[in-house]
Formats: structure tokens, sequence, C-alpha cells
């Protein structure tokens, strides 16, 4: 079989540079990565596991789930992955949303993971339909949504991976099924709150259940406002 034209790449732990190896015939001999090696960038991809989340640099949303800020998730992700490319995948602007799609790569291995973010342009508080004039700090809201977006790309390789558990779990038929019944729901209610909705369910990866319950709570109180209130009006 013709091999001369095959060129073959590979990477050592030790140098961190690429061996190149060409002219690959019936008799030549190829060089392969030892066992050694393997198992040295196994490692290296395990570490960021090994390493837990020092407590006080996890919070609290106010959805009750954990997460840790941008800093400190940049941090980590730079002592572990030093070598690395960031690159804007997507933006887009729509219902008062900013959203965020990049693509880190690990020049190490190679490897690549998307992220995904979003951020609310904050508006002035009474402006039922905002303008330009109405908006507080477009570019600390850009940035907001930015950083997210590099965290959630970072999270998948492993860093927080005690916090953010991305792919454990997916929801199942009947989870999914809640979802888009409710999203129907909050839209009719709240469009807004609806894409809140929506976004947070995409950035999941546990607890489906518990969140949909989360979100229910809502719409309960909503519909339990609208009969006070249709009561009220009818004793008028």
């Amino acid at each position: 079989m013709p091999y001369d034209n095959i060129i073959i790449l590979y990477k050592t732990m030790e140098t961190k540079t690429n061996v190149k190896l060409t002219n690959v015939g019936s008799d030549s001999i190829i060089k392969i990565p030892s066992r050694e090696d393997v198992n040295s960038i196994f490692d290296y991809i395990r570490e960021p596991l090994k390493n837990p989340t020092p407590k006080e640099k996890v919070k609290k949303r106010p959805d009750g789930y954990d997460y840790v800020e941008s800093a400190w998730m940049d941090k980590s992700f730079k002592t572990f992955s030093p070598l690395y490319n960031i690159e804007l995948v997507h933006r887009s602007e729509a219902m008062g949303w900013i959203t965020y799609v990049v693509a880190v790569t690990d020049r190490i291995t190679g490897n690549t993971e998307l992220g995904a973010g979003a951020a609310r342009v904050q508006v002035r508080r009474g402006a039922e339909s905002p303008t330009f004039r109405d908006i507080i700090d477009k570019g600390n809201n850009e940035a907001a949504g930015l950083s997210k977006a590099i965290k959630n790309a970072q999270s998948r390789f492993g860093h927080a991976s005690d916090i953010y558990k991305k792919r454990q779990e997916l929801p199942t038929d009947d989870e999914k099924s809640r979802f888009d019944n409710m999203l129907v729901q909050i839209k009719t209610i709240n469009p807004t709150r609806a894409e809140t909705f929506k976004i947070q369910w995409s950035e999941l990866g546990t607890d489906f259940s518990q969140y949909l319950d989360n979100w229910q709570m809502y719409i309960e109180r909503y519909n339990s406002k609208s009969v006070d209130t249709n009561k009220k009006q009818t004793i008028i």
C-alpha cells in the first residue's frame, strides 16, 4: 500500500511541540506516542477534575443554584490550560438580551469546547418603551454576556466540575414536554421572563425537575393573582 504521502502529527507533553513524520513507506518505522506520553496527556486533561472548588469561591444565584465568578474561573483555567484560543462564534441581541457563543480551544490537546452566555440590557426603571437614552451601561452588559459564555466553555474542560455538571445528565422526555408546556404559559404571562426561563434551561446539566418546580410556583402565583382580580371585579 502506498503510504509515502502520509504525514503524522502528534504532541509530546514534555516539549509541547508537534513531531512530524513524513515519507512513511512500507520499510519505514512509524514512531507513535509512547504509553507514558498518552498517560501524561490523560493526566493533563483530568487534572482540573481532581481539584475541588474552594468553598469561599462558590456563590448562590437567586434561583438557588451555585456558581463561581468569572474571575476565579479564568484564573483556574489559565493555571491548568495556559495555552488557549478564544473565538467568537455568535453574537445576537433580541428582546432585551445579548447572547454570545464562543469556542475555547486548548492548544496543547487541540480540544475545543463551545460556551453560551447571555445578559440582559439594563434600562432605567419605569421606561415602558426603552430607547438608547434609557440604557444604563451597555458595555457592562456586553462584558457580562461574553464572560458568561467563556466561563461556560471553560467549565466544560472540567474546571469547577463539582459546581457545573453540564454533561452528566439530560432531561427526560417528560421533563422536556413539561418545559415546552410551561414555556407557552410563561410567554403568555411575560415574554421577557419566558426568554430567561429558556436560557437558564439551556444552561442546566442537572436538577431539571427542581428547576421546573421553581418556575411552576411563579405560574401558580400569577394564576392566583388573576383569580383574585377577577373575583374583585365580579363583586364590584
